[in-house]
């Protein structure tokens, strides 16, 4: 191949040169030990959980959810019901949402009832437990504790 020949044709060597995709490098150990069952690390279940805003814009509450999936990767985060699931996570509660909390444990018997908002405490929180919550937990929460609300199976206010 020479310069005033093309390696393909419409495409100068220089070009070619340029257009090759790059090696794959694999790690060392990766072409020398076979994958086996007890090298493989274990497979992780994302846990659903079903974001079910009582108050708010809808868009924010997208936008929460987006940005919440990139810091908990473990937790599958939806907006609409249809997903298997294990937690349900109520967002912008009040005690007078005691009803609403009713019907969405009714609706999800085996889920974990995680409901969340400001001023929860009390008997607020005391009516939403009654009323099904698994946690209640205040607002704003740093990020550590909503993790462990939405993945611990206690019931806690």
């Amino acid at each position: 191949m020479t310069a005033d020949r093309p390696a393909f044709e419409g495409m100068t060597a220089a070009a070619d040169m340029r257009q090759r995709p790059a090696p794959t490098i694999f790690p060392p150990h990766a072409a020398s030990t076979p994958a086996t069952a007890s090298h493989a690390e274990p497979r992780r279940i994302r846990q659903g959980c079903l974001v079910v805003p009582l108050r708010g814009d809808l868009a924010l509450v997208a936008e929460l959810v987006r940005h919440l999936a990139a810091e908990m990767p473990e937790i599958d985060f939806h907006l609409r019901p249809g997903a298997p699931l294990r937690v349900v996570w109520v967002t912008g509660a009040r005690e007078e949402h005691g009803p609403q909390v009713a019907r969405l444990r009714a609706q999800h018997p085996d889920a974990r009832l995680v409901v969340s908002g400001r001023g929860l405490a009390g008997t607020a929180a005391a009516e939403l437990l009654r009323a099904g919550a698994d946690r209640i937990l205040g607002w704003p929460i740093p990020v550590a504790f909503l993790r462990e609300g939405l993945t611990s199976s206690a019931r806690t206010a």
